[in-house]
């Protein structure tokens, strides 16, 4: 019998991560207000998110 195991986890800024990582960091890169070309909104629901990464070493990836 074939067994599906879940292994996706929800993204968020803090959450707990291996020790030699970096923490995550995110921010909305963009709403659905501002792709409707709605002016100064109520609210700001996200639709994209932006996860900066700039804080990584580039010297330890090859």
């Amino acid at each position: 019998m074939i067994e599906i195991i879940d292994l996706s986890q929800e993204i968020y800024e803090g959450m707990p991560v291996f020790k030699d990582l970096p923490q995550v960091k995110m921010e909305i890169h963009n709403s659905h207000e501002e792709w409707n070309g709605e002016r100064n909104p109520k609210t700001r629901t996200p639709a994209v998110h932006k996860l900066d990464r700039s804080h990584l070493c580039r010297c330890n990836f090859k």
